[in-house]
């Protein structure tokens, strides 16, 4: 095992070039890698061989991407084919965790043009395109996956996050479609095998109640998300009845009992949807989407102050569990808008300011800081959040000349958008405003206006109505 070892370890440092990668692969010294390579997850003698043989065949696609094209002519048997892909996947997933995106998107693509009925390669695009803020290039590579995975649920779950995230209605019916065949394909295997339920469960053996939790947990992620999918798509009546059809499954779920609440809140029924919320806290007191949807309805109905209440303990659970606060994204925005209710605008800065500390690309949150701060009578200071909501919204449509449908298509921000306007009636920008962008100069405005410049976090109102004037030239 150890001269085996050394051999294939000297190999590695042979796939630093092409002649030597040749070489190796000429002599049908990669091909016995292969065959070594099948025993890497077995016991015995050659373990640690095959290990070193995985590892050498990773290298592969990095330093000679015609080594695997050659071994595959050369005439590798279905073992040695998979043994070498599970190692290109592996070197993938090394590539992605050290955070070389682009080397492992071509490494990718190199494996789905070798093996393009493999999903583990699309999904492995999709994943890296999707941290990438990729949305579109994400869902092709998920759709294939799905379609050559059709058997692997994960594949299918990633693709319907996938198309929520992107908000747009016509993948937001896809999301729909592909839970509702996961439903009833789910309510097909339990009409053929009915598991017991969790109630009943306790004189089986472990694995079979591990199993009866397991679905009943997919169960709730997919109603959950076909839910919400429904809302989105202001299909009320529908969400609806999906939520009625999760309790007549899981009558004390605490998630089915929100989505009722969520439902109740979207047709403006707040006393209703507070007792559904209720109910779901009583079957899990420390739920943090409830305890804010609790303090939301109590916002609505006018209760600041014990909306408030409701919010300081989400607070203090977060505390304990920090990783939890992505379920409550609009926490800080719900409380800063309540300070602001109590003309308390010290703190609302600083619930924004929270809230723009999760999440500093939003350009919503800077607004109203920025709006906060004119009220506290800090204008200076508000200047500087202006001019960062301004940046962001340039950043998001200038240069794709897609400015007026951005803000045909936002109401808040068109409102935000004429607040802003309004402060810079009468004033003098530091630099006179831009054209409408056209293809011939959109490139020159940009340059002619820079980003503003705050001394101490504040800035001049001048350059702020600048950076207004350019963007409303676009919109």
């Amino acid at each position: 095992v150890e001269v085996k070892g050394a051999a294939l370890n000297v190999l590695i440092y042979m796939m630093q070039d092409k002649p030597s990668a040749s070489l190796a692969v000429d002599s049908g010294v990669l091909k016995t890698m292969c065959t070594i390579a099948e025993k890497a997850f077995k016991e015995g003698p050659e373990r640690l061989a095959g290990e070193l043989a995985l590892q050498a065949i990773a290298k592969i696609p990095q330093n000679y991407p015609g080594g695997v094209r050659a071994l595959v002519k050369k005439g590798l048997d279905e073992k040695q084919l998979n043994c070498l892909f599970a190692a290109m996947h592996s070197d993938l997933v090394q590539l992605e965790l050290q955070g070389d995106f682009e080397k492992a998107l071509k490494v990718a693509s190199e494996c789905i043009a070798m093996n393009p009925t493999a999903p583990e390669f699309y999904q492995i695009s999709a994943r890296i395109q999707s941290s990438q803020g990729n949305l579109e290039g994400a869902i092709w590579n998920m759709r294939k996956a799905v379609k050559y995975g059709k058997k692997d649920l994960q594949h299918k779950a990633f693709l319907v996050q996938l198309l929520i995230q992107s908000g747009r209605p016509k993948y937001l019916a896809d999301a729909q479609s592909l839970l509702q065949s996961i439903i009833d394909q789910d309510k097909l295997e339990d009409t053929s095998n009915k598991p017991p339920s969790l109630e009943d469960s306790a004189d089986l053996g472990e694995d079979m109640r591990v199993e009866s939790l397991s679905k009943e947990l997919r169960a709730s992620q997919n109603y959950m998300l076909l839910v919400k999918a429904d809302l989105m798509l202001r299909d009320i009546e529908k969400a609806a009845k999906h939520v009625e059809e999760w309790l007549s499954k899981s009558p004390r779920s605490a998630a089915a009992l929100y989505s009722r609440a969520k439902v109740l809140e979207h047709k403006g029924r707040y006393q209703d949807a507070l007792n559904a919320v209720d109910e779901s806290l009583q079957v899990n007191p420390q739920r943090p989407e409830s305890l804010y949807l609790r303090a939301y309805l109590l916002y609505r109905q006018d209760k600041v102050d014990d909306a408030l209440d409701e919010c300081q303990k989400v607070v203090r659970l977060l505390r304990r569990d920090v990783a939890r606060s992505e379920r409550v994204p609009n926490l800080h925005l719900l409380m800063g808008k309540i300070y602001e209710n109590k003309n308390d605008f010290e703190k609302a800065v600083q619930s924004y300011s929270m809230l723009i500390k999760a999440d500093p690309l939003r350009p919503m949150p800077h607004f109203r800081k920025a709006r906060a701060l004119v009220k506290a009578g800090r204008d200076q200071k508000a200047n500087s959040e202006f001019g960062e909501v301004l940046r962001l919204w340039t950043d998001a449509c200038f240069e794709r000349k897609t400015c007026k449908d951005y803000f045909y298509r936002n109401n808040a921000a068109a409102e935000a958008l004429r607040f802003i306007g309004e402060r810079c009636e009468g004033v003098e920008c530091r630099i006179p405003p831009t054209t409408s962008p056209n293809p011939n100069n959109a490139k020159e405005s940009s340059d002619l206006i820079p980003p503003p410049v705050a001394i101490n976090g504040e800035l001049d109102t001048r350059d702020m109505c600048g950076m207004y004037a350019k963007l409303k030239s676009a919109s």
